[in-house]
C-alpha cells in the first residue's frame, strides 16, 4: 500500500475504510467470541505504541514485542509458547492484522468450528472460497472430507500450492478442490509448538531457551539474544506444508479479502457508475474509467487532481508522494519499495 503504508504507518493502522483501521477491525469482529482481555498481539516494538492508541481495548499486557521481524514461525511459536504459559490447553487462532473481511457474525461461526476440530489435535486453516483465478494467493488443495463442525464440511489437506500462473489457477476454481490460502490458522498451543518441535528444532531449541527466562529480571535480555540467532521463516512452509494432520475449513461467504495492494480495494469498496473508486478531496474525473485517486486526509492541504481520458489507472497523492501506475500492475509497486532503499531515499520509506 505504498506510498500511504510507511515504516512508521503499516498497513494494519490505515484509515481507510470508513475512519477505522485494519487492526481496529480485526479486533472488534472476534467479539464477543474472544474478547479483548483474551487477545495478544504479536507485534515489533515500534509499532506497539501506535496500535495499542487504535484500540485501547486490548490490554497492555498482552502486546507480545518481537526483537526483529523474522518471519511467522517464530512469532507463532513465541505466542504459543506465552498462551501455554496462561492455560495448558489453550486453543489459540492466528489471525493476520490487516485483513479485509465484511461478515463479523460468518466469519465468527468459521472459528469457532475450526475451534472444536482443533482441539481434536489437527492444525487447521482456514481457507476462502475463490471467487476468481487469482494468481496473488497461494491455495490449499483440500482431500478427503474430516467431518462437520458447526455445520461445516472440514477437510484433510491433500498439498499447499504456491502462488500459481494463470491457466493453473483457472484450473483450480474449475476442478473446486482447491481454496485460497488466507494465512489464518486455528490450533492447540501445545500442539504447535510439538510440530514446530519436529520440524523446526533449531527454532523449538531458541523458544525453549527464552521460556526458561520468562518472569525472570533477564527475560528481554534471552529475547532479544535467542531471537537475533533464529532463522527466518514462514508458519506455512516451516510447519504447515510438512505437517501431518492438517484440515482445511474453506470459508465462503464471510467477505475475506487481503489489502496486499492497492488493486485489492477495488474488491471490497464500491465504485461509482464508472468502476472508479473515489478516495479523493478534491478530484476531477473527465472521461475517467475503472480508476482510484486517493488522497491522504491527514494532510492539512491536498492538490486539486484532473483526469482526462484515462482508464484502469491508481493514482495516490500523500502530499511527499506521487503513485501513478496500472492497475494491473499494482502488485509490483512493492519493487519500487526495494528500489527506494537501494538509492537511499530512506525518508520515503
Amino acid at each position: 500500500m505504498w506510498p500511504l503504508s510507511r515504516r512508521s504507518r503499516p498497513k494494519q493502522s490505515l484509515r481507510i475504510f470508513d475512519g477505522k483501521a485494519l487492526f481496529q477491525m480485526a479486533v472488534e469482529r472476534l467479539h464477543p467470541i474472544i474478547p479483548p482481555e483474551r487477545i495478544h498481539v504479536v507485534t515489533v516494538a515500534e509499532q506497539a505504541d501506535m496500535l495499542k492508541a487504535i484500540n485501547p481495548a486490548v490490554p497492555t499486557e498482552n502486546y507480545i514485542i518481537e526483537p526483529e521481524a523474522k518471519g511467522t514461525a517464530p512469532v507463532v511459536g513465541l505466542a504459543a509458547m506465552k498462551l501455554r504459559e496462561i492455560d495448558t490447553d489453550a486453543a489459540m487462532a492466528s489471525l493476520p492484522a490487516d485483513h479485509f473481511i465484511a461478515k463479523a457474525d460468518a466469519f465468527q461461526e468459521v472459528v469457532l468450528a475450526a475451534a472444536e476440530l482443533a482441539c481434536e489435535g489437527d492444525l487447521v486453516t482456514i481457507g476462502i472460497t475463490p471467487a476468481f483465478a487469482s494468481t496473488a494467493f497461494g491455495y490449499i488443495h483440500r482431500g478427503e472430507a474430516r467431518g462437520s463442525y458447526r455445520g461445516m464440511m472440514a477437510y484433510k489437506v491433500k498439498a499447499f500450492r504456491e502462488k500459481p500462473p494463470l491457466l493453473l489457477a483457472e484450473s483450480y476454481v474449475i476442478d473446486g478442490e482447491h481454496s485460497w490460502n488466507s494465512g489464518m490458522f486455528v490450533w492447540r498451543a501445545q500442539a504447535i509448538l510439538e510440530r514446530i518441535e519436529s520440524l523446526m528444532p533449531a527454532l523449538h531449541e531458541g523458544l525453549m531457551k527464552v521460556a526458561v527466562a520468562v518472569g525472570k529480571s533477564d527475560e528481554k535480555k534471552s529475547l532479544e539474544r535467542e531471537w537475533h540467532a533464529l532463522e527466518r521463516q514462514t508458519i506455512d512452509y516451516g510447519v504447515m506444508e510438512r505437517a501431518q494432520d492438517v484440515s482445511v475449513i474453506p470459508a465462503g461467504e464471510i467477505g475475506w479479502w487481503d489489502i496486499g495492494n492497492w488493486e485489492g480495494l477495488f474488491a471490497v469498496l464500491g465504485t461509482n457508475s464508472h468502476g472508479n473508486l473515489d478516495l479523493a478531496r478534491d478530484w476531477l474525473a473527465a472521461d475517467t474509467r475503472r480508476t482510484l485517486v486517493f488522497q491522504d486526509r491527514d494532510r492539512s492541504t491536498v492538490r486539486f487532481i484532473a483526469t482526462l481520458g484515462v482508464e484502469d489507472l491508481i493514482v495516490v497523492d500523500t502530499g511527499d508522494v506521487l503513485l501513478i501506475c496500472p492497475r494491473k500492475r499494482a502488485e509490483e509497486v512493492k519493487d519500487l519499495v526495494e528500489v527506494l532503499s537501494s538509492i537511499g531515499k530512506d525518508q520515503f520509506l
